[in-house]
């Protein structure tokens, strides 16, 4: 978290949502926990301290391959998954939504609970 009186630059890039925000600051640390890049690992430990912002990590190269191996691995993931269990994957992000906010104080978002068809990545003849 961003010291009182201090600029948060996450908080920033989430459009004032505390709620996303956090989620971009666990997301951020989990990146730096999985990579073994030195840089990767610099570059956002800057970005949580401030020092660095989230548009400028993301034009990092280093960063940018990083994601795309994180990306492949969920993409993998959510293909090997059946239509029920992606539904169950969405609304099971939907309560940590709603968990998050509720932790920070906020109202959690209403939302009808995912259902598969609901969207094209839940659609029922995906295989």
């Amino acid at each position: 978290m961003t010291p009182p009186g201090e600029h948060d630059r996450l908080l920033d890039f989430a459009r004032g949502d505390r709620a996303r925000a956090a989620s971009l600051r666990e997301n951020l640390r989990a990146v730096r926990a999985r990579t073994d890049d030195p840089d990767v690992r610099r570059a956002v430990d800057r970005a949580l301290a401030g020092e660095l912002s989230v548009r400028d990590l993301a034009r990092q190269a280093a960063f940018g391959c990083e994601l795309e191996r994180g990306m492949e691995g969920f993409s993998q993931w959510w293909s090997d998954l059946s239509p029920q269990e992606r539904a169950e994957a969405v609304r099971a992000g939907q309560r940590q939504e709603a968990e998050r906010r509720v932790a920070l104080g906020e109202a959690p978002p209403v939302e009808a609970p995912a259902e598969v068809g609901d969207s094209p990545l839940l659609r029922d003849d995906q295989a």
